[in-house]
């Protein structure tokens, strides 16, 4: 990003555009991210509170935390399921990834999203492993964020909580376990509810999908 004397990328100019505007009206404007205003909001009031351009504010907030967050919690998800060595290799991995990269200095609100996933996927495996009463209104909330951050972001949470539901119940089958699966299935299902509720009566983004 420092590479460049202004924004990188295509998209992030009309996101800067959206922020801009809503920063000189000093509420938020209609617009296509009038109902997902996440990203737009937690740059601008970077910007507000530092005083920096757009694009430092947007280094400083997504692009810091899309940087830290996901390494941090792709080394406690690994270390969570199999030890800390996998969790260091898994996060390695990934800080070479190419769309890893690519997040890093095209900021959009997936990469925030991104890492919401992580988040909300830990607080899960945490809750179901341990038995953690205390993340279920974390889980929560952040369940809630990610659907005012993107669209698909909460798609992906919502494939990859099915995909972990139906991955532990082939583990029951195969291996004659009676790991608990109805917790999961309905923190997914909750979730679908919620999302599909959001996308017809809030964003609008049924009509897309339609």
């Amino acid at each position: 990003l420092l590479l460049f004397p202004d924004m990188v990328g295509m998209d992030t100019w009309v996101h800067r555009l959206t922020t801009v505007g809503w920063i000189n009206a000093g509420h938020i404007e209609g617009g296509i991210y009038q109902q997902l205003p996440m990203m737009h909001l937690t740059i601008g009031s970077t910007s507000l509170i530092t005083g920096l351009s757009y694009k430092m504010a947007a280094m400083f907030s997504i692009s810091l935390l899309q940087a830290v967050c996901n390494a941090l919690f792709i080394f406690l998800i690994g270390r969570h399921l199999f030890n800390a060595k996998i969790g260091l290799l898994a996060a390695l991995l990934m800080g070479i990834a190419n769309w890893y990269i690519f997040f890093g200095y095209w900021t959009v609100p997936n990469a925030l999203g991104t890492t919401f996933v992580l988040i909300i996927l830990y607080l899960v495996l945490r809750f179901y492993k341990d038995r953690a009463a205390v993340v279920i209104p974390l889980c929560g909330l952040f369940m809630a964020v990610l659907l005012l951050t993107h669209a698909i972001a909460a798609f992906w949470l919502a494939i990859l909580l099915f995909i972990l539901w139906l991955s532990f119940v082939l583990y029951n089958k195969l291996f004659k376990e009676r790991l608990a699966t109805l917790s999961l299935l309905a923190m997914a299902l909750i979730f679908i509810v919620a999302t599909l509720g959001w996308w017809t009566f809030g964003s609008g983004t049924m009509q897309t999908v339609d």
